[in-house]
C-alpha cells in the first residue's frame, strides 16, 4: 500500500467517524431536549421520564449505527436496549416523589 492510498483511507475513516459522531450527538440533543421538556412540564411523573432519559445514549448509538449501516453492532446494541427495558420495568419507583399528605 502506498502512502497516498493509506492517507486516502485514513481520510475516509475520519470522515465516517465524524459523521457518526454528528448523528449520535444530534439524536442525543433532540431526544434529551424532548424528554427534559416533558420532565419540566410534568414534574409529578418524573420517575419514568428520568429512566427514559438514561436510555437516550443507547438509542442514539443504535440510530447512528443503523444510519451508517454498521452491521457489527446493531444487533448487540438493540439486544442490550431491549434487555435493559425488560429488566428495569417498574424499578424506577424509588425515583418517584413521595405522596403529599
Amino acid at each position: 500500500m502506498t502512502m497516498e492510498t493509506a492517507s486516502r483511507a485514513d481520510g475516509d475513516t475520519r470522515r465516517r467517524v465524524r459523521r457518526g459522531l454528528g448523528i449520535y450527538l444530534a439524536v442525543v440533543v433532540v431526544l434529551s431536549t424532548a424528554i427534559e421538556a416533558f420532565i419540566i412540564s410534568r414534574p409529578d411523573i418524573d420517575g419514568p421520564s428520568i429512566a427514559g432519559l438514561m436510555f437516550v445514549p443507547a438509542i442514539a448509538s443504535v440510530v447512528a449505527r443503523f444510519v451508517l449501516k454498521e452491521d457489527s453492532g446493531i444487533l448487540t446494541a438493540l439486544t442490550l436496549v431491549v434487555a435493559a427495558l425488560v429488566f428495569s420495568r417498574g424499578r424506577w419507583t424509588i425515583l418517584r416523589r413521595p405522596a403529599k399528605s
